[in-house]
């Protein structure tokens, strides 16, 4: 039977019934009266008493429901009163039950209706993974519900109310079977709703029934959990300054706002590659050098995402790995090109300054791009070049020796008092030289050489021949020929011959430069002529 069939019934014959009274005034009464609603799985006590019945008397109660005997539970009788239990309440429970007691000739009626509903389980809020930024939903369900058409389900977040759905135009619940309520929000999180309070808010109303039920009302919980990428990340140091000196230490650490917790990477990036350092929210440097300088990077990463921040470290030291070159290196020669370098780490750049040393007053040269250019050299620029590098945290200094050689090119060779000597008279050449005799039948014999002192060499008249001087030094050699006759005639004459160059000039004065040189300088170029 329907439930509005069973209301139509009920009240014509409660209204039948309530007129019906035994004439000695024997009364019955049934409790819960006309209406009763009762939850599915619970219980549910029906009492029925009399009053008025004669003293000696037998009372007795008969219980019915719609006409049949089963009623579907225990009665317990005592005296003037009988109760039906049932439990646990079934949608089988849903039916009118018929209390009838006699006492001698009255036998009054009375009945009650029991009604059957669902709403014992609390509202079960869920929802998708929620991550920021990315559409989700949020979900509100009650279980086990009867008659869903009767509810309205509520859902706010933060406070808000954001969402509602009554059920009345639902489809309606068969009868004897729950159904499971469901409202679902499609909505986008966003960070600030991380640790948002969501409620979910059933309510069960009867009241058209004219049933008065409790609880009427049902509410969960949650707070909600919202992924994020990291943000805010910051990177703080214990210096208050990001330039910081060599010896110094460098503490920075790492914090960012995320959900999950991020992972922390650190990196540098230096002016040609990017350095991985390590994972943690700490990075440490006991003692930092210059090479430390460079863009410090802290990474922090989840699985929805990743940010980073950035830190420049700039770390100042005194010049250092100073180089001062020559080019060409060695003995230059008279004439040649030469370009003076000087080069120097240090943080701030160090100022460079290039001098020459002199007795009287050093001279400060004044390089271009770095350099200093020497077009054409001469013999005068020789000495010590300085090289002095400074910064506010120190200086560096170093030198270097230029040799300029002089040339051999300008060589020539002039006999004394003529190329016609006596015998037994001498050749003398400067050193260092090769004297060398060429025949005719190009048969070529060294006579004698020197690299220390002038050579002498005795002749005779068969030493009349054509010979070659070989002068060479470091830098270069030159060959001239001559040609000697050695007379008879001259026997009482001391003849030396004398090859006297240019070239033996040159070397003498360059042997006391050297000399000079040697007194003033650590290093030393050095060229024998």
């Amino acid at each position: 039977m329907k439930f509005t069939d069973l209301t139509r019934t009920t009240l014509a014959l409660h209204l039948l019934l309530q007129g019906i009274m035994n004439a000695d005034g024997f009364e019955a009464t049934l409790l819960p009266n006309t209406w009763t609603a009762a939850p599915l799985g619970g219980s549910l006590v029906l009492s029925c008493s009399v009053t008025g019945c004669e003293p000696g008397k037998h009372i007795d109660f008969r219980w019915s429901v719609n006409g049949d005997a089963s009623v579907g539970g225990p009665v317990n009788t005592l005296g003037s009163q009988s109760n039906l239990t049932l439990s646990p309440i079934t949608f089988e429970n849903a039916q009118t039950y018929i209390c009838k007691p006699s006492c001698g000739s009255g036998r009054p009626q009375k009945t009650t209706e029991v009604y059957v509903y669902a709403f014992s389980k609390d509202p079960v809020i869920s929802s998708t993974a929620l991550v920021a930024g990315t559409p989700g939903y949020l979900t509100c369900e009650v279980p086990e519900v009867f008659p869903s058409h009767h509810c309205t389900l509520k859902l706010t977040r933060g406070g808000q109310h954001v969402e509602e759905k009554n059920y009345e135009d639902e489809e309606r619940s068969q009868e004897g079977k729950t159904t499971t309520l469901v409202l679902r929000q499609a909505f986008t999180p966003s960070v600030e709703d991380d640790g948002a309070e969501v409620t979910c808010m059933s309510e069960m109303s009867l009241g058209d029934l004219g049933i008065t039920m409790e609880p009427k009302k049902r509410q969960s919980k949650t707070t909600l959990t919202v992924s994020y990428a990291p943000q805010n990340v910051i990177i703080t140091s214990e210096s208050p300054s990001n330039m910081l000196i060599e010896g110094d230490r460098l503490n920075l650490s790492c914090v960012s706002k995320s959900k999950p917790w991020a992972n922390i990477t650190w990196t540098k990036q230096s002016a040609y590659s990017l350095h991985s350092l390590r994972e943690g929210n700490s990075l440490f440097i006991k003692s930092l050098q210059t090479s430390d300088s460079g863009v410090y990077a802290c990474e922090a990463r989840n699985e929805v995402g990743r940010n980073s921040s950035s830190i420049e470290i700039i770390v100042q030291g005194p010049p250092r790995s100073t180089n001062l070159t020559v080019v060409p290196d060695g003995i230059v020669q008279e004439g040649d090109n030469v370009v003076i370098s000087c080069t120097s780490l240090g943080v701030p750049t160090p100022h460079i300054t290039l001098r020459k040393k002199n007795d009287a007053e050093d001279v400060v040269l004044t390089p271009e791009d770095g350099s200093y250019r020497i077009l054409t050299v001469q013999r005068e620029d020789s000495g010590i070049y300085e090289c002095e590098s400074t910064n506010h945290l120190g200086k560096q200094v170093i030198n270097v020796t230029l040799f300029v050689q002089a040339s051999l090119h300008s060589t020539t060779t002039r006999l004394s008092p003529a190329r016609t000597t006596e015998e037994e008279h001498h050749v003398t050449v400067p050193p260092p030289t090769t004297l060398v005799e060429e025949d005719y039948s190009e048969n070529v014999t060294e006579i004698a050489s020197s690299r220390a002192g002038f050579m002498s060499y005795s002749v005779t008249t068969k030493d009349t021949s054509p010979y070659t001087i070989d002068t060479d030094n470091e830098v270069e050699s030159v060959t001239q020929e001559i040609q000697i006759r050695a007379s008879e005639q001259l026997k009482d004459n001391v003849v030396g011959i004398s090859v006297v160059t240019s070239i033996a000039i040159v070397s003498l004065l360059a042997i006391f430069a050297a000399i000079y040189v040697y007194k003033q300088a650590k290093k030393q170029g050095s060229c024998s002529l």
